[in-house]
């Protein structure tokens, strides 16, 4: 761990099956990635050879590495027609990011072209990560950029805390918000630290951009906001999943 250094952690945890915590030297903040995505994840490192090394379940999804599924699901919903003509504008938004990805960005104004007066303290590159529908998604190599953000800390909701909540209901529905961090408007004095490099100039995001390392936990947060008075709903990452014992609850909500 040449160049790591250890901060002080008061977590504790204890192997299955026993009482004893097990003894941490501290912990560090690292970028993990694979050939296709990145992720920031905290690690914590045991005292001892013979431990093993465990990557946490939402880093393992938000690396594309592991996916949750059901195991059976139906649908019926005879008002669902009538929901999505009324409520249309949710479904609509940003739309694919295809070829011209950037232009696509520019116009959504999620991103803006930096003045060639206007100095910046910050360029960072950009990767391009193919998607399934054909697209493409630009991400910003924030990895030089984030060791001068300081991070916001807030709880991440897991499969098992929502797990629970879900027991006895019958009906089902994910709502999966359209480029969710997006949706959140960057202050104009913050922006400058996103600012990326390609081959026409230099851009900034205006929202929230992926691979900033405190978006995860400022949106978990808005999500807790806006959300924790509704009954029947829950969240994880930008997946909004409302639940109910009875149809009419779940158009009710």
């Amino acid at each position: 761990m040449d160049g790591v250094k250890l901060k002080q952690t008061n977590t504790k945890a204890f192997p299955y099956n026993t009482t004893q915590p097990v003894k941490f030297l501290g912990k560090f903040e690292a970028v993990v990635e694979t050939r296709k995505r990145l992720s920031v994840a905290m690690f914590y490192v045991v005292k001892g050879q013979n431990s093993g090394n465990l990557l946490p379940p939402a880093t393992a999804q938000d690396l594309g590495l592991i996916t949750l599924h059901l195991n059976h699901v139906t649908t019926k919903d005879d008002n669902l027609d009538e929901m999505l003509g009324k409520h249309t504008k949710v479904f609509h938004g940003l739309g694919k990011l295809k070829e011209d990805a950037l232009k696509a960005l520019e116009k959504e104004d999620v991103i803006e072209r930096v003045p060639e007066n206007e100095a910046t303290p910050w360029v960072s590159p950009i990767v391009v990560v193919p998607k399934k529908d054909g697209g493409v998604r630009i991400c910003v190599d924030m990895r030089q950029a984030n060791e001068a953000i300081r991070r916001v800390r807030h709880p991440i909701p897991t499969v098992n805390n929502v797990s629970f909540a879900l027991n006895g209901a019958q009906y089902f529905t994910k709502l999966d918000l359209s480029q969710a961090y997006h949706q959140l408007v960057l202050d104009q004095e913050g922006r400058f630290i996103t600012t990326f490099s390609i081959h026409v100039g230099l851009y900034r995001y205006k929202r929230l951009n992926y691979g900033t390392k405190t978006s995860a936990e400022i949106f978990q947060h808005l999500l807790q906001t806006k959300l924790q008075e509704l009954n029947g709903v829950k969240y994880i990452a930008d997946d909004i999943i409302v639940f109910g014992k009875h149809e009419l609850n779940m158009i009710k909500i």
